[in-house]
């Protein structure tokens, strides 16, 4: 994967991916090679570290919405009720 690759994803500017990279890069997430044809563009390679992110971010997300599912479920209802009133004043 490239850097030029990465940013033409939705709403991904290049410069905010090279600091995303940098970063990555730092932390040993990433790591970045020059092409050998074309110098200007970087090649991107996830680490072993790097691969282990989404697993433990799916495992947080996965606890966060656990904890959170009452409080959700407590607002969905509270929007239900809103819009059947809202659609029963409509009807009148």
């Amino acid at each position: 994967m490239t850097i030029a690759y990465t940013a033409e994803r939705p709403s991904l500017r290049h410069h905010s991916v090279v600091e995303q990279v940098n970063r990555s890069e730092r932390e040993g997430l990433l790591v970045r090679t020059m092409d050998t044809v074309d110098r200007r563009r970087g090649i991107l390679q996830v680490t072993q570290k790097g691969e282990l992110i989404p697993g433990r971010l799916a495992g947080d997300h996965a606890r966060e919405l656990k904890e959170m599912a009452p409080h959700l479920a407590k607002a969905l209802k509270r929007v239900e009720k809103f819009t059947q009133n809202t659609a029963d004043s409509k009807a009148r």
